[in-house]
């Protein structure tokens, strides 16, 4: 592969924190807490869909995770978490657009998300978004 180092590092980079966030010590902690999101009260039986969306997400089944999602962001319309799994599902599977406009939701709601806030960073940043170097 040829190009700069910074242009090969922006290739690998989304991978690269996947497996960091993934692997992080806070794991065990629920995702709204991990992600900095002003936490929402959707009740117990919401709970177990939440987790279970995130545990999708964790491993890799970003199809199963959108769909899991989708449902949530539709039940719950005020729930950050529920926008921002969406939307990190949606960027995971190369959907940009779609992931952008619930990252944006999902700010709305809770401005100072910090998970949120960098899903939108990585959505907009031009590093992110270079074409693959032949």
């Amino acid at each position: 592969m040829t190009g700069s180092p910074i242009r090969r590092l922006a290739l690998f980079a989304p991978a690269f924190a996947l497996i960091l966030f993934a692997c992080a010590p806070g794991k065990s902690q629920s995702a709204w807490q991990r992600w900095g999101i002003t936490r929402s009260d959707e009740g117990r039986a919401a709970e177990a869909r939440f987790v279970a969306a995130h545990r999708q997400l964790y491993e890799l089944e970003f199809g199963r995770a959108e769909s899991a999602y989708a449902a949530l962001a539709q039940e719950f319309p005020s729930s950050a978490e529920a926008h921002l799994g969406y939307a990190m599902a949606l960027r995971y599977s190369g959907k940009n657009e779609p992931a952008l406009d619930q990252c944006r939701r999902s700010l709305e709601l809770d401005s100072g998300a910090v998970a949120a806030l960098n899903c939108y960073g990585d959505l907009v940043s031009p590093l992110r978004s270079l074409p693959n170097d032949p």
